[in-house]
């Protein structure tokens, strides 16, 4: 599935671009909608998942992912870097309310070693999440072969590929069988260094697909 990343400052422009945008992430960094503005955006049946980004306060990326589940989101995005009793109370909150989650790790600067990848995944699959997705900066491409051989794996993987040499592994990984990958609507609304539009994303997919 591959999700437009959506990042707007009112809900009147996250439902607009939700109209537009097929399955979607919401980016929830910059909004502050009510209660019932949060349920309109989360009932509509192209928001998929619920997201925020490192860079906002740890305890208001906990306050904004709650208000998403109490609105019905499907599924939130529940970062492994959380300390351990917010990151509990939001998993058990959102499988109390019906809501997936997806365990996320990200780095940044580099993609670690494979032993180091493995031993993520492994804290992340503990906690018993519908998807662990791992997000590592791409430096070269023995860091894109070592985060695309992640997916020959039976669990619930999404990889995906930072920074600008990441294309790579953003066009490759959903042809491998990573469960998510994330583009922007255009090319002036990406939410990440790397991404691409929905439509280059699923043209350069194509060319690979068919040979």
């Amino acid at each position: 599935m591959i999700l437009v990343s959506i990042k707007k400052s009112t809900a009147e422009g996250t439902l607009r671009a939700l109209e537009r945008s097929g399955a979607a992430e919401i980016r929830l960094d910059n909004l502050s909608p009510s209660a019932a503005a949060m349920k309109k955006i989360f009932s509509h049946q192209n928001a998929v998942l619920a997201a925020c980004g490192n860079d906002v306060e740890e305890s208001r990326r906990a306050v904004l992912l709650e208000a998403a589940i109490d609105a019905g989101v499907r599924m939130i995005d529940v970062d492994i870097a959380l300390p351990g009793r917010m990151r509990h109370e939001l998993i058990r909150k959102a499988k109390k309310e019906g809501s997936k989650v997806l365990l996320s790790f990200h780095d940044y600067e580099r993609t670690p070693s494979l032993e180091g990848l493995r031993s993520m995944i492994s804290k992340c699959a503990s906690e018993r999440a519908e998807i662990i997705k791992i997000a590592c900066k791409i430096n070269n491409l023995k860091d894109a072969s070592r985060l695309l051989g992640l997916l020959d794996s039976a669990l619930p993987l999404a990889v995906v590929g930072m920074g600008k040499r990441g294309k790579i592994v953003r066009i490759t990984a959903p042809l491998l069988g990573s469960k998510m990958g994330f583009a922007s609507l255009s090319e002036t609304q990406r939410t990440a260094e790397g991404q691409m539009s929905l439509r280059e994303m699923k043209r350069k997919m194509r060319v690979l697909s068919d040979g």
